[in-house]
This record gives structure tokens, sequence and C-alpha cells, in this order.
């Protein structure tokens, strides 16, 4: 019980701390939208829409077709994940933590670079780095990003609210079984999952892990939002 109230206490205090970096990332944008308009240059700094969703439901496609208009600017990076406070490096099953997409380097490296491509997955963790996949707006109306995660995360919808109370959400879902079976063939072919997909089901279904690992925490979570 003591472990227990302790882990409660930690997230707590997590929770704490995001309201006060989501108000701070508020202020930010608020400031710098008004220097912006000053200079007769209007900009959003902040998406005004979010694509959640299952995976394997079809979000990268339709962030895909969104990148194509020219009102639209979408988040160089997908899957940031920022306001989902729990999906951390930290939370992530150790053998899963090297992991590039998860390598704070990798993605500062990345966006102090030129941007040539978009890129998938980087795991956003800082209100600066968060701000800078927007440095990129100009006149768009339309400013999105997507993280499937926000689907089902416990943290991600009261951070959205508070940072964005007037942010729009697309989500996107899929036929449970259907969902279930093309993330297994995702899971077959990256060489996360090498049994069969009765056993893979049965062993997401009796995970009773908390740490994160795209074989089990994501998929049994994923199965839930689609029941």
């Amino acid at each position: 019980m003591k472990k227990n109230a302790r882990r409660d206490q930690k997230r707590h205090e997590q929770d704490q701390s995001r309201e006060q970096e989501c108000h701070s990332v508020t202020c930010l944008a608020h400031d710098k939208n008004k220097k912006a308009a000053g200079e007769g240059r209007g900009r959003t700094l902040l998406p005004n829409f979010f694509i959640v969703g299952a995976p394997k439901a079809g979000t990268t496609s339709l962030y895909h077709y969104l990148d194509q208009h020219p009102q639209v600017f979408m988040s160089p990076v997908k899957e940031p994940c920022y306001f989902a406070s729990e999906v951390r490096r930290e939370n992530f099953a150790p053998e899963f933590r090297k992991d590039d997409s998860l390598d704070p380097a990798g993605l500062r490296a990345y966006l102090h670079g030129p941007r040539l491509e978009k890129r998938f997955s980087g795991l956003t963790t800082t209100r600066k780095d968060y701000c800078r996949l927007f440095e990129g707006v100009k006149d768009e109306i339309a400013i999105g990003e997507a993280s499937v995660c926000y689907l089902w995360s416990p943290t991600a919808a009261r951070n959205i609210a508070a940072c964005i109370p007037k942010a729009r959400i697309v989500a996107v879902l899929r036929h449970p079984a259907e969902r279930a079976w093309s993330q297994y063939l995702h899971g077959v072919a990256n060489g996360h999952v090498n049994v069969s997909f009765r056993q893979h089901i049965d062993a997401c279904l009796m995970a009773s892990g908390k740490e994160f690992s795209p074989s089990i925490r994501f998929w049994s979570s994923a199965c839930i939002t689609n029941r």
C-alpha cells in the first residue's frame, strides 16, 4: 500500500508540474502572438486541432493528406506525445528505451536542422521543443498535431484543455478486430512480436506491468479504446 501511495503521489506531482508548464506554454504563445500581430504578421504558434486515434486506424494517412493543403500546417514530427504526461522515456520497458524516437538528443538535432523531411515519432517533453515544432507556421488557418496516444491517455485531454481550450479534436477509429490484426502484423514485421495472434492477444490481456512497450501496453490500451 505504501508503494502504491508513493506512486500516486508521484503522479499527482507530475500532473501539477504539467499544468504549470501548460500555463507557461499558453502565456508564451500569447506573448509571441501579440508581438507578431504588432509587427503585422499574425501567427499561431500552437496547434488549434489534434488528430488522435488508435494505432493502425489511418491517422498517418490523414496526417499526410492534411499536410498537402496550403491552408494547413502540420507539425513536422508526428507523434510528439507532448500532452500525454505518462508517455515518457523513463516509463518504457528497458528494452525499448534505446529506440531512436525516444532520444531527446536526436529530436533536438532534427529541430535545429533543415527539417527537409517529416519525422515519424519524436517524443517531445519540453515546452521549448514543442513550440519549435510550430516555428514554420506562416499564414495557415489550421495548425495541427497528431499523436494517437491522446485518445487513451488519462492526462492528455486535461492538459490540452488547460493549454488550448478551444482546440478541436479529430478522432480516428477502426473496427477493433481489423485494427488489432493490422497492429499484430506490424509488430511481426518490425520484430517486436514473434508469437501467434492468439498468443499475443492472451499476453496483452494478462499483462500487468506498468511500463510501456509497443507490443503490450500500447496494444492493449488501443484495444480498450476501440471497445
